[in-house]
């Protein structure tokens, strides 16, 4: 198996002297030096580096798959810039914008592809659950996805504000006159901060014996060395003003460290010296929306006190009847704020001092408070005989359910906001 892997390099090797031999300065040249005018070539059905295997080598594999690696990094590269715009060109099965919704500083996901099925039957996963809700106040801004079907090269006004723009395993699907106008509408038209674009190395697929000399996708047209993706990526930092820097990820086993990473992977940044100029007209809507998903951002400082107060009353509430030894007839319970501040941690998070919680719920219609200021008013609702009645057969049940309903509307009702 090593002399096979050695031969095939060997292999490799000769092709990229015979590609530095010639001047390449176009992308057709660069198209033609990297194989893709042979028809011959065979293709797999199936991205080998997504399995996790590296070829016949005992002993080796991806922890985790390259594809995750991909997005590993590529969110780890947005987080230094803090984009609150991304677009993910090439987005399919959405796998990625599932998990960049994650990150709390994202405004707006934009997510495109020239597939309108791939992206409706995937667009489930993307909608909010329960978790997103309980857990906004985790958001630093409210996020909304929006998904559309369209070319890469055709440049859409709604994506006008974007920061930053993802290509993760895209441009080696492109056909050729698709691949000369993509820089022209990424940097020349959308011209957005940063820009991560990924492909993979073909000096690494020795490793893939059972590729023989095809590509690693039935799609893939052209699959580049690192010497022609470093050259098409400097042309195109030169041609828009961009500064450009190279990574990736997949390592190779120690013996064979040279033939770089399993997926190179190009960051270009816009040049501070450039302008800020989007070519774009406001009717230009090339883009078919498939659907705009909203999820909830964090709630306003004031509501959350009053809502974590209005709680922690609540529980002090109860806990206070619980140990009573006689039942104490009244419309209303009063707890005091210092109890309320002394028992809630997150009030402490929120809050500077008392003081300032104090301000806060002077100015709520949700939460009464006494005259001096120093405790909250909650109103009891009770029902008396509920044990016996119950015991007895005698409950009128529908009364109870519209109790219980009362309580839901005015006393959760001034914790909770509604899921809307």
């Amino acid at each position: 198996a090593e002399d096979s892997l050695n031969s095939a390099e060997d292999s490799a090797n000769s092709a990229e002297d015979s590609f530095n031999s010639a001047e390449v300065d176009t992308v057709e040249d660069l198209l033609i030096a990297a194989g893709t005018e042979d028809s011959s070539n065979p293709s797999v059905t199936a991205d080998p580096d997504a399995t996790g295997d590296i070829g016949d080598i005992p002993g080796f594999s991806f922890d985790p798959p390259v594809y995750i690696q991909r997005y590993m990094f590529v969110i780890s590269t947005l987080k230094r810039f803090r984009p609150q715009t991304v677009v993910d060109f090439g987005c399919a099965e959405c796998k990625f914008i599932f998990r960049l919704k994650a990150e709390p500083y994202i405004g707006a996901i934009m997510g495109v592809d020239i597939d309108s099925s791939l992206l409706s039957n995937n667009v489930a996963c993307l909608r909010p659950g329960t978790y997103d809700y309980l857990t906004r106040d985790v958001r630093e801004v409210a996020l909304d996805i929006s998904l559309y079907t369209g070319s890469v090269t055709d440049t859409d006004y709604r994506l006008r504000h974007v920061e930053a723009v993802t290509c993760i395993e895209l441009i080696e699907h492109l056909e050729p006159e698709v691949l000369v106008e993509f820089p022209r509408a990424v940097f020349g038209k959308l011209r957005p901060k940063v820009v991560v674009i990924t492909t993979p190395n073909r000096e690494f697929n020795v490793l893939f014996p059972s590729l023989g000399d095809g590509f690693r996708h039935w799609d893939h047209k052209f699959e580049w060395t690192r010497d022609e993706f470093d050259r098409w990526c400097a042309g195109v930092a030169v041609t828009y003003g961009y500064t450009v820097m190279y990574d990736g990820v997949g390592e190779a086993p120690q013996q064979h460290s040279h033939l770089g990473y399993c997926s190179q992977i190009a960051i270009f940044t816009r040049d501070t010296n450039t302008q800020d100029q989007r070519d774009i007209h406001a009717d230009s809507l090339p883009y078919d929306l498939v659907e705009i998903i909203k999820y909830p951002g964090p709630l306003e400082l004031n509501t959350r006190v009053c809502n974590e107060v209005l709680a922690t009353a609540f529980d002090l509430s109860r806990n206070n009847k619980d140990n009573q030894w006689e039942d104490v007839n009244l419309d209303y319970d009063v707890i005091g704020i210092s109890d309320i501040w002394n028992r809630s941690q997150l009030l402490k998070e929120l809050c500077d001092d008392v003081t300032q919680l104090r301000n806060i719920l002077s100015s709520s219609l949700t939460v009464t408070m006494d005259t001096d200021k120093q405790h909250i008013v909650l109103p009891q609702y009770s029902s008396s005989g509920d044990d016996e009645d119950v015991e007895d057969g005698s409950v009128d049940v529908d009364n109870v359910l519209v109790d219980v309903n009362h309580v839901t509307e005015h006393h959760l009702g001034m914790v909770c906001e509604t899921w809307d």
